[in-house]
């Protein structure tokens, strides 16, 4: 998907399909992916997935408490930039809110983001 540090031009604001065939990517299933998901360890320009924005690709992070994750989603807004945040405590776990997050707005229910928390 990079060339030279950048997203190659190829698979901007493309398909995910598309983004699979470019990457020579092979599993079952995921010439009919809708978007694709990466688990990232980084942030900044030497992680390219915490920046990318053009493409149906998102970066995913594990937080080891809500401490740790509060503190990636800062390191990520001030890296890429301030905007949308869709935060999904596990299983509903999470005691307290991110409103401390206030360079970022939040999805409400029935926004994208919203759809996919767990709602046991």
């Amino acid at each position: 998907m990079w060339q030279e540090g950048s997203l190659n031009r190829q698979v901007i604001a493309k398909p995910a399909p598309t983004i699979v065939n470019a990457a020579s990517l092979t599993r079952d299933g995921l010439s009919a992916a809708r978007f694709l998901i990466v688990e990232e360890t980084g942030i900044g320009s030497e992680y390219p997935f915490s920046g990318e924005k053009l493409s149906p690709v998102l970066a995913v992070y594990r937080a080891k408490n809500f401490d740790d994750a509060f503190k990636i989603t800062q390191q990520l807004l001030e890296h890429q930039g301030k905007g949308l945040l869709v935060w999904h405590p596990y299983q509903g776990r999470c005691q307290r809110s991110p409103a401390g997050l206030r360079d970022a707005s939040l999805p409400r229910d029935r926004k994208p983001g919203a759809l996919f928390r767990d709602r046991r």
